[in-house]
C-alpha cells in the first residue's frame, strides 16, 4: 500500500490525527509530500541504522511517551 495514502487516512481520522507519523522512503519528493500532509520528516531505508536516524527516533519516541 502507498504510504502517502495510509498517511492521508491517519490524518483524516480524528482519533489518530494527533499521533506522530513519518514516512520511511528513500525518495525526498515523497518525504516532502508526507510533510505537507502533516507527517514528521522521515528517513530513507538506507539510513535506518545511522546515528542521526536513531537520535531522531529517540526524540520522537520520548516526546510521544512524555519521557
Amino acid at each position: 500500500t502507498d504510504g502517502v495514502e495510509i498517511l492521508k487516512q491517519i490524518k483524516a481520522d480524528p482519533d489518530l490525527a494527533r499521533l506522530p507519523v513519518m514516512l520511511i522512503t528513500n525518495y525526498a519528493e515523497y518525504q516532502d509530500v508526507a510533510e505537507s500532509l502533516g507527517a514528521l520528516r522521515g528517513f530513507g531505508k538506507l539510513e535506518l541504522t545511522s546515528q542521526e536516524t536513531q537520535q531522531k527516533l529517540t526524540k520522537i519516541l520520548a516526546d510521544s511517551t512524555g519521557s
